[in-house]
């Protein structure tokens, strides 16, 4: 390339890239070869060889499975040839007879195949791209090839369906009205062909959302171009079953400006075209030249002049459904109109009018849906009942079931039926998708209950509520203290206690991040459970036979501190004091047992004494472990705590060590001499 750039190009300048390129082939030097092959376009964009050494190099890379340089190389060859393409149209290529290959058709041919196919495979490949991974640069890449096919490469036959995807990716991206253009000139400047009434159609869609774009100003130039767009496609493509649609479509927009007459004429078209199995568009096109004394505002006369419909209307037309409703929604605008007035009752007594009147109108169950709403609104809960109820039964499967047991929950609630509030609310949770919202019902379900009286079912709810929410710490500490409130009043001792188990067990005394009423809820209840095991370690006297009887007074010691140790755990002062006296109290106790324990009745003077001796060695450790946890107890008021069980303990240690506590019995000076 250096040596070949500074003189004036051989005739065969191309055959030294091109045995080059071969050279390196034959070495297996694949990436060698193709470079070179590409070396040649970028030294001589204008030369025909440089295109067809591109094309063997974007091949060569393919047969060795290298996308990414395929890609590469394509994009350089579909660039390079719009230079390539401008340099010839302005050239004579008879100025340059060392080419002889521009003559040659074929492969002048082969050139321009290959890159119209390139071009389209660039498209299609980043507009492929751009909707797998939303990418608004890939989306510019498909537009930018897409053009440049449509510009180089109009006249092929393929140039229509280009334009056409050309302008889905410029509506992907949201450029509707350049979409809007691609799409007609797609439709519309091309021979017929395949996606003709699709392109005419999308157009139609474009025209949508670019109005929802534009600014106000600007809508009505936008809206008359749709107008004008929707009925050249019905005019150009009748028999597309989208053209009738599409006509509806504007005669409903235009009835809604008010523009009754060009609506009553696209109406007319839609009867045209639209066939007869077509029965709810023909209905609607039917609708709209008649509904012109509706749009007055004057209700209560449309309701007369569709019952008069209605009356010269056979009873298998397929027409009178839709006077029914037409009927109906006359009905429900005179409702809605006393609504407004605030006219609550008397707008409901309209709403149920029309299942007399109507009763196969769709609107009927919405109009009774709505008068229960207005008697809610007016407060009228035993009407708005009634009401609710009876829609139940008639439409048990509606789509405003889960509405309608919302109202009934309310309107039970307000009318002091908690009961029957919580019975809807829980068949209202069992279809909520939203996480939170079901869980509130829940747990309002279960408030109902309680507060309603129906314990064993408030318990239920409680207890769901602590299974499929363990995540809510406390509110599932609450669940557990309103079940134990529940046994509580269901005379169930044994459930109670298993609750109160159950809410320790959810507190942890080891995280300090609880706040203190928790820390207190969790010792006290412990403390409740611990009770009723000191109590059973109390009821054991000693007796003989000896060594059973301490066997099972140990136990039960044992199970008494655990639960005591338990409650102490939590670190609540007037908890931790308590645990700490009835500890103290039971060493202190068991000392006192093994001293008055029953003595053997076969025993001499002696042995009864060496028996005295063995019992007073086995008791001592137990009494020195009550007063060392006595005085542990007495200890605290040093931070500055002082309770009845501090004061306990105080009297315990003035029995246990009289010489040093004695004085407490007397005064409570000794608790300032601790201090």
């Amino acid at each position: 390339a250096d040596y070949t750039a500074k003189r004036e190009p051989p005739n065969y300048e191309f055959l030294l890239y091109r045995s080059l390129g071969d050279h390196y082939l034959k070495k297996e030097r694949f990436l060698d070869a193709a470079e070179t092959f590409r070396a040649f376009g970028a030294v001589r964009p204008e030369h025909p060889q440089g295109m067809l050494l591109a094309i063997d190099a974007i091949e060569l890379y393919q047969s060795k499975g290298l996308t990414d340089l395929v890609l590469a190389a394509k994009k350089e060859l579909a660039t390079r040839y719009s230079a390539y393409v401008t340099y010839w149209a302005n050239n004579s290529h008879h100025g340059f007879d060392a080419y002889l290959i521009r003559s040659d058709s074929p492969l002048e041919k082969k050139i321009n195949d290959y890159v119209a196919t390139t071009m389209e495979e660039l498209g299609r490949y980043y507009h492929a791209r751009s909707q797998k991974v939303a990418s608004s640069t890939d989306a510019q890449e498909a537009i930018k090839w897409y053009q440049s096919y449509v510009y180089t490469f109009g006249q092929e036959p393929k140039a229509s369906e280009i334009n056409f995807l050309l302008a889905e990716v410029l509506f992907q991206e949201q450029r509707f009205s350049d979409a809007v253009r691609e799409y007609e000139k797609s439709a519309y400047n091309y021979p017929r062909h395949p996606r003709s009434a699709e392109a005419g159609y999308a157009a139609i869609l474009a025209y949508e959302k670019q109005k929802e774009l534009v600014k106000e100003d600007e809508f009505k130039f936008w809206q008359e171009l749709s107008t004008q767009s929707a009925s050249r496609f019905a005019k150009l493509f009748p028999r597309d079953k989208r053209a009738p649609r599409v006509l509806a479509n504007v005669a409903d927009r235009l009835f809604a400006e008010e523009q009754y007459g060009p609506a009553t004429t696209f109406a007319k078209r839609v009867l045209t075209l639209a066939p007869e199995s077509e029965v709810a568009m023909r209905r609607q096109a039917v609708m709209i030249m008649a509904h012109t004394t509706f749009e007055k505002g004057d209700f209560k006369e449309a309701e007369g002049m569709y019952q008069r419909a209605l009356e010269a209307t056979p009873a298998n037309d397929a027409n009178r459904s839709a006077l029914e409703d037409r009927l109906a929604a006359a009905i429900y605008k005179q409702g809605e109109a006393l609504r407004t007035q605030g006219k609550l009752e008397e707008s409901s007594k309209q709403f149920l009018r029309i299942g007399a009147i109507a009763p196969n109108s769709s609107f009927t169950a919405t109009a009774e849906f709505d008068a229960a709403a207005a008697l809610i609104s007016g407060k009228q809960w035993l009407k708005a009942i009634e009401v609710l109820e009876n829609f139940k039964k008639r439409y048990p499967d509606h789509t405003l079931k889960a509405e309608v047991d919302n109202n009934l929950a309310v309107a039970y609630l307000e009318s002091g039926n908690q009961v029957k509030a919580a019975d809807q609310l829980a068949l209202l949770s069992a279809g909520y998708s939203d996480p939170k919202l079901k869980k509130d019902a829940l747990w309002q379900t279960a408030e109902l209950y309680e507060k309603g009286g129906a314990a064993e079912r408030a318990a239920e709810s409680y207890k769901r509520f602590i299974e499929q929410y363990p995540g809510e710490f406390e509110q599932g500490i609450e669940a557990r203290q309103r079940l134990i409130a529940l046994y509580v009043k269901l005379k169930q001792p044994s459930t109670e206690r298993y609750w109160q188990q159950q809410l320790v067990a959810a507190i942890n005394p080891q995280v300090n991040s609880y706040s203190d009423n928790l820390r207190i809820l969790a010792a006290t209840t412990a403390l409740t459970l611990a009770k009723p095991e000191y109590s059973a370690y109390q009821a054991l006297s000693l007796k003989a036979p000896l060594k059973e009887s301490i066997a099972l007074k140990k136990t039960a010691m044992e199970r008494s501190l655990q639960a005591l140790n338990s409650a102490a755990a939590y670190g609540v002062a007037e908890v931790t004091t308590e645990a700490t006296y009835l500890i103290g109290e039971m060493y202190r106790e068991f000392s006192g047992s093994l001293l008055k324990s029953e003595r053997p009745s076969n025993l001499s003077a002696e042995a009864l004494e060496q028996y005295e001796l063995v019992l007073e060695d086995q008791a001592y450790p137990f009494e020195e472990k009550a007063i060392a946890i006595h005085e542990a107890n007495a200890v605290r008021t040093r931070s500055e705590l002082y309770d009845p069980w501090i004061k306990g303990s105080f009297k315990a240690l003035a029995t246990l060590l009289p010489a040093r506590y004695g004085k407490v019995e007397k005064s409570e000076s000794a608790v300032d001499e601790l201090k």
